[in-house]
């Protein structure tokens, strides 16, 4: 089995921002958790996809800038700290979503890497290495 599907960035960019996009609007139009959880999926995705970082170093790093921390995450292997450039995002909305991803320091990453392969149909492996 292949686990790269070769994305390609810009449309890959695209529809991420245009899917976030659409679930932040429903979410100030209904005030649902779905489409607090998704915009926080959809960002965390888009931030992957921006710094070519692992999906756990992509939640750290949203994470870190959600509680006012810098923007920086953990290199999973070396446990160095790398920069993560972040796109803007509604700190409100991922906050709580964000906190059950990282919880006492442990990414748990399986909810938003399941979540992309059934939602989007590729895994996060591929959006880490998209042309």
């Amino acid at each position: 089995m292949k686990w790269d599907k070769e994305i390609d960035y810009n449309i890959a960019y695209a529809y991420y921002t245009a899917q976030r996009d659409y679930e932040k609007k429903e979410y100030f139009k209904k005030k649902t958790e779905r489409h607090a959880k998704r915009y926080t999926y959809y960002t965390i995705l888009l931030i992957q996809l921006i710094n070519k970082c692992n999906i756990s170093e992509a939640v750290e790093g949203l994470y870190r800038v959600c509680n006012g921390l810098t923007q920086q995450a953990r290199k999973r292997k070396s446990k160095k700290m790398i920069s993560i450039e972040m796109p803007k995002f509604d700190v409100k909305i991922c906050r709580k979503h964000v906190e059950l991803l990282y919880n006492n320091g442990k990414v748990k990453t399986p909810l938003s890497s399941t979540w992309t392969k059934k939602n989007i149909g590729y895994n996060t492996h591929s959006n880490k290495h998209a042309r």
